[in-house]
């Protein structure tokens, strides 16, 4: 049998630094009143200065829903405070649907509220998790013209070097 081959304990960081973003804003939300009673959501997009200026309909199309804007401010304190854990298990279908709900909350957020670039970062931090399995068909997906010359050469292969050659091996591989 061969020698397991790992990544890098850096490998780790971003997903390590996703669980502390969202388990510590999650838990943050729960002394606030209106997470609680399920109110929040609802609340922000009666706020008109948060409202996206360029995608107004979207708030305006979920007001009226108080039961559906209850449900969002619920989902959005249990995906925050358990759903990043599960990007650390070792199932490929599991992280994938993580990444996907935590995509969609953060589309679903910039189509209503106004933040800046933070949903560009969220999501570009969610994307670099993707499972292999999703990177295959995405790469499956592109035609040979948009592939870049990583797609196009082998896979990486983590080896366990070390000492000097290990950082250069890992930049070349990358």
């Amino acid at each position: 049998a061969g020698a397991v081959l790992r990544a890098p304990a850096f490998a780790w960081s971003v997903p390590a630094q996703l669980a502390v973003l969202y388990v510590s804003t999650g838990w943050w939300k729960n002394d606030g009143r209106d997470w609680q009673k399920g109110l929040a959501v609802e609340q922000v997009l009666h706020m008109m200065s948060f409202n996206n200026p360029y995608m107004p309909f979207v708030a305006e199309l979920l007001r009226p829903w108080s039961g559906l804007c209850c449900l969002l401010t619920r989902a959005t304190l249990i995906l925050e405070k358990w759903g990043v854990l599960v990007a650390f298990l070792p199932s490929q279908a599991l992280r994938l649907l993580t990444t996907l709900l935590f995509v969609g909350l953060h589309v679903g957020m910039h189509a209503c509220i106004l933040t800046g670039g933070f949903h560009y970062i969220a999501i570009s931090g969610w994307l670099s998790v993707l499972p292999t399995c999703a990177m295959d068909f995405i790469e499956s997906s592109l035609p040979p013209s948009l592939r870049t010359f990583a797609l196009q050469t082998h896979p990486v292969r983590w080896q366990p070097l070390h000492g000097p050659r290990r950082w250069a091996h890992v930049m070349r591989s990358v």
